[in-house]
């Protein structure tokens, strides 16, 4: 989040460069959402078998 800040300023007096600043947004998006699917996927879980 300091990076999203540091590109927020610096978009602020570098137009040009202050694009970065949305496509770092869609990364850390992207990489959130992955990680939510991640966390929700869940894995049938094994009945012990009795001997």
């Amino acid at each position: 989040m300091v990076l999203q800040f540091a590109f927020a300023v610096v978009g602020f007096f570098a137009p040009a460069l202050g694009v970065l600043h949305g496509m770092n947004a869609f990364a850390l998006a992207g990489i959130a959402s992955v990680a939510m699917r991640k966390a929700r996927q869940t894995e049938p879980v094994k009945e012990p078998v009795a001997v």
